[in-house]
């Protein structure tokens, strides 16, 4: 079980951090940064029913005319959300100076509809052993 400190929350359908969020990360890029022998993994998820609301609304508010009858967005939409979801963590700590060979993404998780995790929305930070 992940504590609130190992888990990135993201809004429904989105891949840009929050603010709070930011700040969880500037400080664990810090401490990274003093410990240079420690690495990271980042596991990007998307939740099949936050996320597929989420997309299916701003998809709607997108067109002009009525939505189309589609109840779900494609798996690998929802899949490639998540690996964004990591790649933005990823991204951010790098800038912050962390060096990329300390933080590093697995395949995405898909949380199928259905399922009741709370925020599926989430990259999860996973503490690599060094060598």
């Amino acid at each position: 079980q992940q504590t609130p400190d190992d888990i990135i929350k993201f809004t429904a359908g989105e891949s840009k951090l929050g603010a709070a969020m930011k700040e969880q990360l500037n400080t664990l890029a810090s401490l990274l940064k003093e410990r240079p022998l420690l690495a990271l993994n980042l596991t990007g998820f998307a939740d099949g029913n936050a996320d597929n609301r989420a997309l299916l609304k701003s998809k709607k508010t997108q067109q002009a005319q009525p939505a189309t009858n589609q109840a779900t967005i494609p798996e690998k939409q929802l899949l490639s959300l998540a690996a964004k979801r990591a790649q933005t963590v990823q991204t951010l700590l790098i800038e912050q100076g962390v060096s990329p060979q300390q933080v590093r993404t697995s395949s995405p998780v898909l949380i199928a509809a259905g399922k009741t995790e709370p925020s599926g929305c989430r990259v999860v930070i996973s503490l690599i052993a060094p060598p």
